[in-house]
């Protein structure tokens, strides 16, 4: 047992050197993050290996690593517990399974440690700053909150582990680090859109997300202006598509709070008896729905933006953007913000200082002669996917292999619809021939002959002209 600390402690040792080498670098540009947090989570990721109840396996090289390490552990444990029986008889019956055997042992690593997590916490700690203190003002035994390097004070109190993050079913550690994650992350992210597209100062620039200058361009009669709002379209673009990245595992994780709940947080993996984790998770869930805290998602999600990173208003300038609410609909804390939003409609006009969108009716409909419109359809990757596959994968399982297609232009110009419609494919971007959303978006684009070259000559709108209405997507 003692080899076995050894090894521990040299690991959580590496692991805070680790952590606060990159800290001091991070900290520079997230002054929010909290070094004293970031070792308790990885403490209490230490804990779960140790006792077998770490859920993350990675990758599959990652996984055989583990698998191994697993092994080892269950031969350590397994030679702990024939020690014990050797020299405790009662020891035999106190470890004892329903199956009068354990094999993982995992009642003997929860009190393994349960007996030694105060020498992980200290070794974890080790090359913590003195200045370092736990967020939590009570964490001590005193009720005092530690005094440097993450410790509670005096000689002995040093014993003191302040957090019990260990003691928190993984799964929650893990929602609550991704939210406060994305909230630290939106805010800089959010910063960086708004020097890009509004300037340092009020009024220097009003660029919209995709490129254009919108003190001068107007939507709705296809005026477009670029001027020098190429920037604002590199910040927006990475920005809006990890936003719909981070809804969707919003989305996963907030389904899987309800199972946790219900279920009180067994786990298929372990059996009958190591489902409940020596009574740790089921006791936590328990206590829980006793109290009736966060039993419902939505009282957890209200827990989660009331984080300190998450219910601060990123600031850039005199102009704020809303703090993040994660009981409101998904496409509410998950919107692009009116920073990365397209130009309004009408165009913009300065009003103390400020640029704001016109009202008026300009260009609701279009009407172009036919002869000049071109279909082009557009094989469209499908949204939240990952990989080139998995972006295409309806289109390329369809019966034909070109099922989802577009209609051919008029004009020679819609070549390769006409080859997709004619064998059997999806019209104008409606439904594939196996039934489901096609891929193939058709747009129609209309090029403008009395419009100098290169004034935005070119205008496309993603359907029919004939049917176009304000609000539609156009490029």
């Amino acid at each position: 047992t003692h080899d076995l600390l050894l090894e521990v402690c040299m690991a959580a040792k590496y692991e805070g050197n680790s952590i606060e080498t990159h800290y001091t670098k991070h900290e520079q540009t997230n002054p929010d993050s909290q070094l004293c947090t970031v070792l308790a989570r990885s403490f209490a990721d230490i804990g779960d290996i140790v006792r077998g109840r770490d859920l993350f396996y990675g990758n599959t090289q990652e996984k055989e690593k583990r698998e191994d390490l697993e092994k080892n552990l269950k031969e350590i444990f397994g030679n702990i517990y024939n020690n014990l029986v050797e020299k405790k008889e009662e020891a035999k019956d106190y470890y004892k399974d329903e199956d009068d055997k354990d094999p993982n042992f995992y009642k003997l690593r929860e009190d393994w440690w349960e007996a030694n997590r105060k020498e992980v916490w200290k070794a974890i700690t080790c090359s913590a700053p003195r200045d370092a203190e736990y967020f939590i003002k009570t964490a001590c035994g005193t009720g005092t909150r530690t005094q440097g390097r993450c410790r509670c004070e005096g000689a002995k109190d040093d014993d003191q582990v302040p957090t019990y993050f260990d003691y928190v079913p993984q799964y929650l550690r893990w929602f609550e680090e991704w939210a406060e994650d994305f909230c630290r992350l939106r805010k800089h992210k959010l910063k960086d859109a708004k020097n890009k597209c509004r300037g340092d100062h009020d009024g220097d620039k009003y660029c919209s997300g995709n490129g254009f200058d919108c003190k001068e361009t107007v939507r709705g009669n296809e005026h477009f202006v670029e001027k020098d709002c190429h920037d604002c379209s590199y910040s927006c673009s990475p920005f809006v598509k990890w936003l719909d990245n981070q809804k969707l595992e919003f989305l996963k994780q907030k389904k899987k709070y309800t199972k946790e709940i219900t279920r009180g947080g067994g786990s298929k993996k372990r059996g009958a008896r190591a489902s409940d984790d020596n009574g740790y998770e089921s006791k936590f869930y328990k206590k829980m729905k006793k109290k009736k805290k966060y039993v419902k998602v939505v009282e957890f999600l209200d827990l989660l933006s009331k984080e300190t990173t998450c219910k601060d208003q990123p600031q850039v300038g005199n102009e704020k953007a809303s703090p993040v609410d994660f009981t409101k609909q998904a496409n509410t804390t998950f919107s692009r913000t009116e920073i990365c939003e397209p130009c309004p409609w009408c165009g913009t006009e300065e009003e103390d200082g400020k640029w704001k969108a016109k009202q008026g009716n300009c260009g609701k409909e279009k009407k172009y002669d036919k002869y000049y419109i071109t279909e082009i359809p557009v094989l469209t990757p499908e949204k939240g996917k990952f990989g080139i596959y998995q972006k295409y994968k309806t289109f390329c399982n369809s019966e034909t292999g070109a099922a989802n297609g577009g209609k051919g232009g008029s004009d020679g110009g819609g070549g390769v619809g006409k080859s997709v419609a004619a064998k059997g494919g999806g019209g104008k971007g409606g439904k594939s021939a196996t039934g489901g959303v096609s891929q193939i978006k058709t747009w129609e684009c209309y090029y403008d002959k009395n419009k100098e070259s290169g004034q935005s000559n070119d205008n496309c709108v993603q359907g029919t002209w004939d049917t176009f209405t304000q609000g539609k997507q156009t490029v």
